[in-house]
């Protein structure tokens, strides 16, 4: 008799019952395998069931992965949009005042080139707020993009 011996966790999320070769991040209990005695010849089946455990572990462990990367991106697009959508809102106003000092503006050149400037200087700041905000999270989803590609199979074609 031969003992056999893995780290091997059961886990439990949202009513599904996973195996995985770390523990888990959510409910779960490690399966005790170091006092399991298996009959000389059992052995290698259990160590090729042990090694089928552990690859369909990698496999749900990388799909978790995938589906949360998938999440993520897509709250972090819906904030992108959100931002750009404020951004807009404090850019329109600035957009019709500019507007109207190009052609309702009474007064000097100079005097409407200033508030002209004002204006404009105004936009600069409310564009780079914004920019500031959405470049930390386009910088975020292309990270998860890139890693999502990294880890995801490499799809054959038929020829």
């Amino acid at each position: 008799m031969s003992i056999a011996h893995a780290d091997v966790f059961r886990c439990v999320d949202a009513g599904k019952t996973m195996y995985q070769g770390t523990p888990c991040r959510t409910q779960g209990q490690a399966v005790d395998m170091t006092h399991t005695r298996v009959p000389q010849g059992a052995a290698d089946k259990a160590n090729a069931e042990l090694d089928r455990l552990r690859t369909s572990a990698a496999a749900q462990e990388s799909e978790q992965r995938s589906v949360e990367s998938a999440a993520e991106i897509g709250r972090l697009e819906r904030q992108l949009a959100g931002y750009e959508r404020a951004e807009e809102a404090e850019l329109a106003p600035l957009r019709s005042t500019l507007g109207y000092l190009n052609f309702n503006m009474a007064g000097a050149v100079w005097e409407r080139a200033e508030a002209q400037e004002s204006v404009r200087n105004r936009m600069q700041t409310v564009t780079d707020q914004y920019e500031s905000k959405k470049q930390p999270v386009r910088e975020r989803i292309a990270q998860l993009r890139a890693r999502s590609a990294a880890t995801s199979p490499t799809p054959t074609t038929a020829h």
